[in-house]
């Protein structure tokens, strides 16, 4: 959460400077159209490396049953499968679903739930808050604690802020000269009429398709899908 809250904050400090940083450039400068046209371009290939910004990222934990198997994590040897399962050995009698994603650690292995971690016991504290579970059978410690694993990497974090940022200021930064051309290429009678063009071949060939073509992606790349009570995904 919270590295989404500096991401966020970060973005729109990157938006606000790339927009108004350019926007009083162009006023300065009063470039023609063909000049516009060469600053568009030229900050459009400068924003393109920072894109690679993204791959920069901290590694993801290990959930056990889906990267690795309940034998893997156990070094156990009994009834080996080629592929994880969420469903294994150590937890085939617990009748765990994945209705609801509520994970838990044991070391730096993660579980779907409690129930896939073969856990039969809440630990309760003298408040009667939970802090964790006990007899765990698919654990290599019979406990887990509530929650991801999590990974620490503050480099990596603030290298990636960095880059995301300037990115931000750099893309952002070529909307004012792209504003102004479309602007001054045309009469200013058909200006109204270039901004309601432009606008719905954006979306036409953007902002509609996207999400389908994300949702795709996302659909085809699911290793786990959360299926309900009555078996609806």
């Amino acid at each position: 959460k919270s590295v989404g809250r500096v991401m966020g904050i970060a973005n729109i400090i990157g938006f606000g400077t790339g927009l108004v940083g350019s926007g009083l450039l162009m006023r300065l400068k009063q470039w023609d159209p063909k000049d516009l046209q060469l600053v568009y371009a030229i900050i459009s290939a400068l924003a393109i490396p920072f894109t690679m910004g993204s791959l920069h990222y901290c590694p993801t934990d290990t959930h056990a049953g889906v990267e690795v198997s309940y034998e893997q994590v156990l070094g156990a040897s009994y009834n080996a499968t080629s592929l994880p399962t969420l469903i294994g050995e150590c937890n085939k009698g617990c009748g765990c679903t994945t209705a609801f994603y509520t994970p838990v650690c044991d070391g730096n292995i993660t579980y779907f739930s409690p129930c896939h971690a073969g856990c039969s016991e809440v630990v309760m504290d003298e408040n009667n808050t939970l802090i964790g579970y006990d007899y765990c059978t698919c654990t290599v410690s019979g406990t887990a604690l509530p929650g991801v694993c999590g990974t620490t990497c503050p480099t990596t974090l603030w290298t990636s802020l960095a880059i995301t940022t300037t990115g931000t200021i750099v893309g952002f930064a070529g909307f004012a000269a792209h504003a102004y051309i479309y602007q001054r290429v045309v009469s200013e009678v058909d200006r109204t009429l270039a901004q309601g063009v432009r606008s719905s071949v954006t979306r036409a060939l953007g902002t509609l398709p996207a999400p389908i073509i994300f949702g795709w992606v996302i659909d085809k790349f699911c290793t786990v899908w959360r299926v309900s009570e009555n078996g609806t995904q």
